[in-house]
């Protein structure tokens, strides 16, 4: 948000939903767009979430996706972690 403000740019939030893992409620982007207009340009994902460590699953991402290609929003995605793969046999 300090980087965006320094550039004049406005942060709108959507809400997330801690119960499912805190996967982002489609819904409040939804609404947030409807609401702020043709001012919403972009979309801004953290997945895995910092601080905290939840992965969404792949069919949410797959939604989140889907919904800015419907809204017409650039995703953004911070994928700090995308070179982090963990085998799936235990030593």
């Amino acid at each position: 948000q300090t980087v965006a403000g320094n550039l004049g740019v406005r942060c709108v939030r959507y809400l997330l939903k801690p119960e499912q893992e805190w996967e982002a409620d489609l819904d409040s982007i939804r609404a947030a767009v409807s609401r702020e207009g043709e001012s919403v340009v972009a979309l801004i994902v953290n997945n895995p979430s910092n601080p905290c460590g939840s992965v969404w699953r792949e069919e949410h991402v797959r939604d989140v996706v889907n919904l800015a290609a419907e809204l017409g929003l650039l995703v953004i995605a911070d994928e700090i972690y995308a070179d982090m793969v963990f085998s799936a046999q235990k030593s």
